[in-house]
């Protein structure tokens, strides 16, 4: 009787032993790779996000200049009908918002 619950004792020390030798390991690459995944992800989804935030200003950067040099051109020599102003301001790319012009 004595034999068996020292040996009892015994298979409870080498199970725990195993577990934290093998089990809580295996665990820890996991969670390591899930929270590196993670981090990863969001490191992505944040380049992806800025670099089409810097596309988009881009395109309406050169859409101003195209505005800007066509009502350059004009008042350079000196046609300055509003309505033609006006008629150069709404021709932009579709992905464009819609612009107005204030002339005083």
């Amino acid at each position: 009787m004595l034999r068996q619950r020292l040996l009892w004792r015994l298979r409870n020390r080498l199970i725990v032993t195993y577990v934290f030798i093998g089990v809580i390991p295996a665990v820890l690459l996991v969670v390591m790779t899930g929270l590196q995944l993670t981090s990863s992800l969001g490191q992505f989804a944040n380049f992806v996000v800025t670099s089409d935030i810097n596309a988009e200003l881009k395109n309406l950067e050169t859409a101003n200049l195209t505005v800007a040099h066509s009502i350059a051109n004009h008042l350079g020599r000196k046609d300055t009908n509003k309505s033609i102003l006006q008629a150069i301001c709404k021709l932009r790319p579709r992905s464009t918002l819609p612009r107005s012009l204030c002339l005083v």
